[in-house]
C-alpha cells in the first residue's frame, strides 16, 4: 500500500505511547500486546506472540490493562496486521469514552 494513502486515511495525530492492551478479536481470540502510538482514532500495538489468526476487517474489542476500568471494552476493528504488529481503528461511537480512559491512564502516569 502507497504510505501516502496511509497518511491521509489518519485523521488524529499519533503519540508515543506504551501501554498495556488486552485484544479480543471476534468474540474469541485474545492477544496480550503494549502499545507503540496511539491517537484518538486508534492503536498500533506489538504482541510478542505470532498473530496468524487477526485479519484486516476484523471486529475487536480492546481494554486497557493497567487502571482498575480495565473491564471497559472499546470496540474496534482491525486496519493492519504486519508481523507481531497490529493497528486497530476505535469506533466513532466510542471515541470521547477511550479519549477519557486514554487521557485518565496518562495522568496517573505523571
Amino acid at each position: 500500500m502507497d504510505e501516502n494513502m496511509l497518511c491521509d486515511r489518519r485523521v488524529c495525530e499519533r503519540t508515543e505511547f506504551s501501554r498495556k492492551v488486552k485484544l479480543i478479536v471476534n468474540n474469541q481470540q485474545r492477544c496480550e500486546c503494549t502499545t507503540n502510538d496511539i491517537s484518538l482514532g486508534g492503536i498500533q500495538m506489538s504482541t510478542s506472540q505470532a498473530v496468524p489468526n487477526i485479519k484486516t476487517g476484523q471486529k475487536a474489542q480492546l481494554s486497557f490493562q493497567d487502571q482498575e476500568d480495565s473491564q471497559n471494552l472499546f470496540n474496534c476493528h482491525v486496519t493492519r496486521v504486519d508481523g507481531q504488529s497490529i493497528s486497530v481503528e476505535i469506533d466513532r461511537s466510542q471515541a470521547a469514552a477511550f479519549g477519557k480512559a486514554l487521557t485518565k491512564g496518562m495522568l496517573k502516569r505523571k
